[in-house]
């Protein structure tokens, strides 16, 4: 193997594949990419067996091969070079890759490109085309309420399905780690009138997540009962990722966002916003408790630290119960839900000091935004 190709792109490539692979694998290949130079370019391949990610850049092959390298290590090096064209070639006799970049001058050690687990498209039985706007809308409103449970593997990813709201059907995203539930819709993209079970799975959806940000105006996607696989042309390459689904049932959340209101409170989202902030910078405790108390149509947050003392700020809010009511938040759950609401205005529902709020815009027409926050005992 002997080219030439430009750093930025083998650098984004890069980025792209080391977030892939273990940096301590069990199996040696699976902490190496995997670089096949032939006359469409350089082909980078990462994966740590439940992922992977191929990604084509331009290069000027003269000689084409392939060779197993560490990916963290090979990436350090390049995010260093000098901004030059970088020269790569295989020493046959020691299965060495030679880095060259001006006066620099690197040799890494190599694994035989037979040891790397060969990457295989299963087949898919459904596709679709979706916007890289809808996509990315999708995953940016669900994906902070994802668990990183070690047992509730399940909750673990963003669970897509669709349904119909009057007569329209819809793509819906939705993410729980059972103290809070995110829930957006879009409508379905063109052609698609059915689904598999599909739960992606957390690593899955941050790594789409950073791809997105590199991709034309869409993105193409296959399903199948197992794995989930996204294609997507970006300015510099042509890239592949692809992962296995999450075995298993997400929690029926239907009826935690249709439960019954007894009580609607409409209040200014930067308002509420803006005071949790200030109230909360007193509060410690991995619950980081905030109370809240309805009376008339005023809301009172109030937080109280031992160690830093107490703070407390009132608020004006349209109600549909004037009866006294506490209730108290997670704060950082209550600002994260804030903080993706761009309404002017958004509405609490209440039910119970039992049961979880539902928080949706007050003007939300198309994109059915939806959050449900547990309540926390003070």
């Amino acid at each position: 193997m002997e080219l030439t190709v430009q750093k930025s792109s083998f650098l984004k490539a890069l980025a792209h594949g080391q977030s892939v692979v273990e940096k301590r694998a069990t199996v040696p290949v699976l902490s190496h990419v995997l670089l096949s130079a032939t006359q469409a370019g350089l082909t980078l391949t990462s994966t740590d067996l439940d992922l992977s990610l191929v990604e084509t850049i331009p290069a000027q092959v003269r000689i084409a091969g392939r060779i197993c390298v560490p990916a963290h290590l090979l990436y350090d090096i390049i995010k260093k070079l000098p901004d030059l064209p970088i020269n790569l070639q295989i020493n046959q006799e020691n299965q060495q890759l030679n880095i060259k970049a001006g006066r620099s001058d690197f040799n890494l050690p190599g694994l035989s490109p037979d040891d790397f687990p060969e990457i295989t498209s299963s087949a898919l039985s459904h596709h679709f085309d979706i916007s890289t706007k809808d996509f990315g809308y999708l995953i940016d409103h669900t994906k902070f309420a994802m668990s990183d449970d070690e047992v509730r593997h399940h909750l673990n990813g963003i669970y897509f399905h669709l349904f119909e709201e009057n007569g329209l059907l819809k793509m819906r995203a939705v993410a729980s780690d059972l103290h809070r539930l995110a829930c957006v819709s879009i409508n379905a993209p063109e052609g698609l009138t059915e689904m598999p079970y599909t739960i992606v799975g957390r690593k899955a959806i941050l790594e789409i997540r950073k791809l997105l940000d590199e991709s034309l105006e869409t993105v193409k996607i296959g399903l199948s009962d197992r794995r989930f696989e996204l294609s997507l042309q970006s300015s510099k390459s042509t890239i592949s990722f692809s992962s296995r689904l999450i075995d298993g049932l997400f929690p029926e959340y239907q009826h935690a966002i249709d439960a019954t209101v007894e009580r609607s409170l409409k209040v200014n989202t930067r308002a509420l916003a803006d005071a949790a902030d200030r109230v909360s910078t007193v509060i410690t405790g991995h619950d980081r408790i905030l109370r809240i108390n309805l009376e008339n149509q005023q809301v009172k947050l109030s937080a109280v630290s031992q160690q830093l003392g107490a703070a407390q700020e009132e608020i004006d809010v349209i109600a549909t119960n004037n009866e006294p009511m506490q209730i108290c938040f997670n704060v950082n759950y209550l600002l994260d839900v804030a903080g993706l609401i761009k309404d002017e205005e958004m509405y609490l529902d209440i039910t119970s000091v039992d049961t979880p709020t539902i928080i949706r815009p007050a003007n939300d027409n198309t994109n059915g935004q939806i959050y449900a926050i547990m309540h926390l005992t003070a």
